[in-house]
């Protein structure tokens, strides 16, 4: 029987008319081959990641917003967001890169020297995976992890490893 789409009401529909033909309709049914699917679920995956890249660029937005009414601890929250959307995407790893700065960022503003260590510690450990390619962005970070809020943390062995690493 012909229809005029592959969409899920026509494919019912017609599996329906199949198996009926057959006096029943079976309790379950198990349809095999179905690369529709297949590729209606890579469409869906690879909407669901371009919406999360968006929501992560938007969250930028009011992480400025919230910095600029000096809501230090509502940005940290809301990039902590960042970085968990970016860990459920499974996105590269160069979007971690400048969320581990701007944590460590915050925190060095919020006068947590311990966390932002930490975070430096997290930017370090994916520095040692992969390194920053884009003499740009290599140059953003050398800059970034230079302003005058990271003297918070700046005679600490973790931040030396960093400056060393980015230097490299």
């Amino acid at each position: 029987e012909a229809f005029p789409n592959e969409k899920l009401p026509c494919f019912i529909e017609g599996c329906a008319h199949a198996v009926s033909f057959y006096g029943a309709v079976t309790k379950y049914f198990v349809p095999d081959n179905l690369r529709t699917d297949e590729n209606a679920i890579n469409k869906i995956e690879t909407a669901i990641i371009s919406l999360g890249v968006q929501l992560l660029h938007e969250l930028r937005n009011k992480i400025s917003y919230l910095q600029k009414e000096n809501d230090l601890q509502g940005a940290l929250s809301v990039t902590k967001n960042q970085i968990a959307l970016a860990e459920l995407l499974e996105l590269d790893h160069s979007v971690y890169f400048m969320l581990y700065m701007n944590v460590s960022h915050l925190y060095c503003l919020l006068k947590e020297k311990e966390n932002a260590e930490q975070a430096v510690e997290k930017f370090v450990e994916l520095l040692r995976e992969k390194s920053i390619d884009d003499s740009v962005l290599l140059q953003v970070y050398k800059t970034g992890f230079s302003a005058k809020p990271f003297d918070l943390i700046r005679d600490t062995l973790i931040f030396a490893q960093l400056i060393t690493m980015l230097n490299e």
